[in-house]
């Protein structure tokens, strides 16, 4: 590995019992130290069900997504990262989870897009929503080696086909907003062009009926978390993607959700586990 990255490895998995790896990719800006107090605060729930993976962002920890410093090829970085922990053999790496905040939720999107790694079976992004060059016009783009976002994604060929997704947003975060449009805080660092976004609702259904043209919605407010939608496959009835749109700025923590991420990386492993992978591209 060409950049550190930490482990966090329960006894179980010490003792040689295989558990899934979650990869957690750090917001921009920061770095391990940030993923390290999750796991002492809001994700401590998934240290005893896996081993925890957490690399660093090149040029003063940023993901390369959209006009960010870094330039590093993340996407590639990912499947060295699992075929690194694929060396050991209490790590299933037939179960590899993404789970990113804010701009490594935006590198989780890419990965979700992007990359053919068949053990990459699901995704939970925290702030940050599909960008509107990676989703327009009803279709899912690719960012190239220049980051044009030029190239549609055939529907035939996307492996997100079989991958389960998740996301949690902040009702009030105006870094991305929720609902959509220009971010007053994210811009371009190319070209100090502002990015806009796809709303949270939007980005659910776009992944929704990549999967599943006939894709059904439910919804439901449960006065804590506001609104959650879900939309299930029409094949099976099985959760397809889902989300949380919770009271908060830019990160989601007051006490009633600070067991969405946690659950949501148990359901959304659960429901994927029993899947046929994803078809490499």
């Amino acid at each position: 590995m060409a950049r550190p990255v930490r482990f966090a490895v329960p006894v179980v998995a010490a003792q040689g019992t295989a558990l899934p790896l979650i990869i957690c990719l750090h917001g921009l800006g920061g770095g391990i130290a940030d993923i390290t107090q999750l796991l002492s605060g809001g994700l401590a729930g998934l240290r005893s069900s896996y081993v925890v993976a957490a690399p660093q962002g090149a040029s003063g920890g940023s993901w390369n997504v959209v006009g960010e410093p870094s330039l590093a090829p993340d996407v590639h970085l990912i499947s060295s990262l699992i075929d690194f922990a694929e060396g050991f053999s209490n790590v299933d790496t037939t179960r590899v989870v993404i789970y990113g905040y804010s701009n490594g939720a935006a590198l989780a999107h890419r990965l979700m897009i992007e990359s053919g790694d068949r053990r990459i079976i699901a995704a939970v992004m925290e702030s940050a929503q599909l960008n509107e060059r990676q989703f327009r016009n009803g279709g899912f783009y690719t960012a190239g080696s220049d980051r044009a976002y030029s190239r549609v994604v055939p529907l035939a060929t996307q492996t997100l086909a079989r991958r389960r997704v998740m996301m949690i947003s902040g009702s009030a975060d105006s870094t991305i907003p929720a609902a959509g449009g220009e971010s007053e805080l994210v811009v371009d660092h190319l070209t100090g062009e502002r990015l806009s976004f796809v709303s949270v609702t939007g980005s659910v259904l776009a992944y929704a009926t990549a999967k599943d043209a006939a894709a059904n919605i439910s919804t439901r407010g449960d006065g804590a978390h506001g609104a959650s939608l879900t939309y299930h496959s029409t094949v099976g009835g099985d959760v397809q993607v889902s989300c949380v749109i919770g009271p908060g700025l830019h990160r989601v923590r007051c006490a009633s959700c600070q067991g969405c991420i946690g659950s949501g990386v148990n359901s959304v492993v659960d429901e994927a586990s029993h899947l046929t992978p994803p078809d490499a591209t």
